[in-house]
């Protein structure tokens, strides 16, 4: 049997709306497969253009310091308690 699937929509970036982020994470946790479209990615749709897709693994709501130091998700969503991370070292890997 495949998992339920469930879209969510929002209008904002995940980034500026993080509600979204954290239910289709913990919707994915407990096996569904959840796909979620911000304003932007349902521009581009409308567009005819193909939207970004990650795996929700590639995600990282509050990266840990380790994450910070060494990144492995492609998306981190930024947040006060990560501060102390991005700003000791994160920055490091925008440009090397």
């Amino acid at each position: 049997m495949s998992a339920a699937r469930i879209l969510i929509l929002t209008s904002g970036t995940l980034s500026r709306n993080p509600r979204p982020l954290k239910e289709a994470l913990t919707l994915a946790r407990h096996g569904y497969a959840v796909t979620v479209v911000t304003g932007f990615e349902s521009a581009k749709l409308l567009a005819g253009l193909p939207a970004l897709r990650l795996p929700v693994d590639d995600f990282r709501l509050l990266p840990t310091d380790a994450e910070c130091r060494a990144p492995t998700a492609a998306l981190h969503h930024y947040v006060a308690e990560s501060k102390r991370g991005y700003f000791r070292h994160a920055w490091r890997h925008i440009h090397p």
